[in-house]
């Protein structure tokens, strides 16, 4: 269980002001030093209630009493409990607002812990629902929004299959995080309802094919990460979200993308690396707040034109791709470039948007731009890209060190430099 200075006052039971512990079993025992009390029983909790944290750890096991009976109680921490259930409730745990549960064999919550709340918690309060690691864990009560407190969700590492509906309900809520929910695949709908949702992270769920069309209905929604999931494609309405900023949906079984992502004004990064993306829409070249661009590990065989567009663009990755010869010279034209990425793909020959001086409207920034060309088949490289004011990488290419053109760049002082390593 844990530390503390006195166990008739603490015993990891925070904030009981005077009230004596009654009936409380301890034992003590020392390790590396430090005195620790083992916590056997804990029937004499219904004599705190003035208790508002109770955080109880291991080692178990420990008898839980009805912590309803607190009514003073606002946030509970098990970690590693090994009780499938918590003991049936006689009351309504009116002032929990966070409940955290690490690790153990809980399976579920009374539906009681999610009643109406006789006082919502001030702004400034700290309210969440988190759940991690608990690998038996498969059922959220039904009535989960009729305690709309929680400004975090997260749950993470458990057996759960789907959220309830009444998730729509818990409309305080900023951030949503599910990962390693191994056999989650049903997220519900209605979740325009909560307006300040801003961030949802969403990752090795293998089951998950699809998300919610209401999800970007959320008017605030600002970061989307869904990663290593088993989602095919993205609802029509992610397009019409204003407010995202940072769009993360790599390792996923995606094929396309809509010509509708040019209507995401505020779309700063963008990462939807090792998908199955085949073809580009043109209107990727015009976004205007856009930044990073990570297209890695995809089909990719050709580029839409119109670069000239991508006016914020910096970083611009497209390794590990099906690109061919014939990539558009008007990528010459990212303004503010600072790197792109084309190493394993099917070049011959250097693109041409290395004739031109590329990165010209980074006006306090004379630095390289970055192109690496790595792992492809190009054999030569021509004097043309010797003012193309680039690092270029050529290391796994058939192009020499001894190519006359590098050794010019060696010995002239030119607007390129090569690396092979």
């Amino acid at each position: 269980m844990g530390h503390t200075e006195n166990p008739l006052a603490d015993v990891t039971l925070r904030d009981i002001d005077e009230n004596p512990i009654r009936e409380l079993t301890v034992n003590t025992w020392s390790f590396v030093g430090e005195e620790h009390y083992l916590v056997e029983d804990l029937s004499g909790l219904e004599h705190l209630t003035s208790l508002r944290t109770l955080d109880v750890y291991e080692p178990w096991p420990v008898n839980l009493p009805d912590l309803s009976n607190l009514p003073h109680l606002e946030s509970l921490h098990l970690t590693k409990y090994n009780g499938e259930h918590l003991p049936e409730p006689t009351g309504s745990f009116p002032a929990l607002h966070s409940i955290i549960i690490e690790c153990g064999d809980l399976i579920d919550f009374p539906a009681a812990m999610f009643s109406p709340i006789g006082k919502v918690p001030g702004s400034s309060v700290s309210t969440q629902l988190t759940i991690e690691n608990a690998e038996k864990f498969t059922t959220l009560p039904a009535n989960l929004g009729q305690r709309p407190v929680f400004r975090s969700v997260t749950i993470s590492g458990t057996a759960i299959t789907e959220l309830p509906d009444t998730l729509s309900g818990v409309t305080p809520v900023e951030s949503i995080t599910l990962k390693k929910n191994s056999q989650l695949s049903r997220i519900p709908e209605g979740l325009a309802t909560l307006t300040n949702l801003t961030r949802v992270d969403i990752s090795w769920s293998p089951e998950l094919s699809s998300l919610p069309s209401s999800l970007f209905e959320a008017p605030a929604l600002d970061t989307l990460n869904v990663v290593r999931t088993g989602l095919t494609g993205l609802p029509s309405t992610l397009w019409n979200t204003p407010s995202l900023r940072l769009v993360d949906v790599s390792h996923n079984e995606i094929a396309t993308l809509p010509d509708s992502i040019g209507s995401l004004g505020k779309l700063g990064s963008f990462v939807a690396s090792g998908n199955s993306i085949t073809t580009l829409p043109t209107s990727i070249t015009t976004l205007p707040s856009l930044y990073y661009l990570d297209l890695s590990e995809n089909q990719l065989a050709a580029l839409p034109s119109g670069w000239g567009g991508a006016v914020g663009l910096r970083f611009l990755l497209l390794s590990d791709n099906q690109l061919n010869d014939g990539l558009p010279e008007d990528i010459s034209q990212i303004q503010l470039l600072e790197a792109i990425t084309l190493g394993n793909n099917n070049l011959t020959r250097t693109p041409a948007f290395l004739n031109h001086r590329l990165g010209q409207g980074r006006e306090n920034d004379d630095s390289l731009v970055n192109v690496h060309l790595n792992a492809n088949p190009i054999t030569t490289v021509p004097e043309s890209v010797l003012t193309s004011h680039a690092t270029i990488d050529l290391e796994g290419t058939n192009v020499s060190p001894e190519d006359p053109v590098i050794q010019r760049a060696d010995e002239d002082g030119s607007d390129a430099v090569f690396t092979f390593s």
